[in-house]
Order: C-alpha cells, then sequence, then structure tokens
C-alpha cells in the first residue's frame, strides 16, 4: 500500500496535485508515484491470474470484471468503489486514452451496438495500453487496447473523481 494514499479523509484516486501535495518535501516525483501505482496494479493482477469468470463473484474461486476492480481499488488505494461496472462508470469522469494513467479505468461495451448495448465491462488501466480485467473466457488477464476485439468494444477512459464520495 502506498502510505500518502491511505491519508485521512481524502477519497477518489489521487493523482496530479493531490498526490503531489500529499507528498510534498518526501521527494517523489508523479512518476514514481505512478510507477509504485503500477507496480502495485501488477503484483496484484499477478496474484489474480487465471481466477475463474464469475458473474457477481468476488473471490478467488470466481470473480467478474467490477468485483476485480473493486478488489483491485480496495487494495491499492484503500478505497471502495460502487459493486457494479455501470455504478463504477457512474463514479468517473471521462478522460483522453491519450491521458491514461495507472489505476485509470477503461470501459468497455461487449454485447449489442449502439445505444442497444448490453453489457458493460470494465478493466483498470497498467501502462503502456495494457489493463487488467476479469474476462468471461479466460478469467483474470491482462490485456492490450490494441486488441483488434478490445479495439471494437472500447466505450470510454475514466478517472474516479479525487474527492468525491463514492
Amino acid at each position: 500500500m502506498i502510505p500518502a494514499l491511505r491519508a485521512g479523509s481524502i477519497h477518489g484516486v489521487l493523482f496530479v496535485v493531490v498526490l503531489f501535495s500529499l507528498v510534498a518535501g518526501c521527494g517523489q516525483s508523479e512518476e514514481e508515484i505512478l510507477a509504485r501505482i503500477e507496480k502495485q496494479l501488477r503484483e496484484l493482477a499477478a496474484e489474480w491470474d487465471g481466477t475463474p469468470y464469475r458473474d457477481g463473484g468476488t473471490s478467488r474461486e470466481g470473480i467478474d470484471c467490477s468485483g476485480l476492480v473493486q478488489t483491485l481499488y480496495r487494495e491499492v488505494f484503500d478505497q471502495e468503489l460502487p459493486r457494479s461496472a455501470k455504478a463504477q462508470e457512474k463514479a468517473c469522469l471521462e478522460i483522453t486514452v491519450e491521458s491514461l494513467r495507472p489505476g485509470d479505468l477503461i470501459f468497455f461495451r461487449t454485447k449489442g451496438i449502439g445505444p442497444f448495448f448490453k453489457r458493460r465491462h470494465v478493466g483498470v488501466y497498467l501502462s503502456d495500453r495494457e489493463f487488467v480485467h476479469a474476462s468471461s473466457s479466460k478469467g483474470v488477464t491482462i490485456s492490450s487496447l490494441d486488441d483488434h476485439y478490445w479495439k471494437t468494444k472500447f466505450h470510454k477512459a475514466a478517472r474516479i473523481s479525487a474527492g468525491e464520495e463514492i
């Protein structure tokens, strides 16, 4: 756990300005902080790797995408996120793909088209266009945004609002 991310009553993923204010005088750059977040996320992803997908699941016996996101946020950021992908999406601010940072969320629409989509999918961004998620076919895995399937299903990149109660 990054100690600065457990600070008092601050809620939300703490990026840029808030992170700098928390570590002022600690000599940590934004890049160092983001690298530590990515490292923690990748370590947890490795621990969960291969855990089977189970709709509504929240354990190593089976987990779904939003349950994995909720678990990763609890472990890395000491923050509770909503349980469903829809509610997680509502708790975020949309950002550009170019501004993605470790810990940001990636949302997909996996069934249906346009306004008639039937399923949401969510993952946590790592770096270099990779994200960790609970895939219905592979279980917990790391995938690339450049993969043809995920390119065609991409909906938006988003960041949890800093300072907002969830």
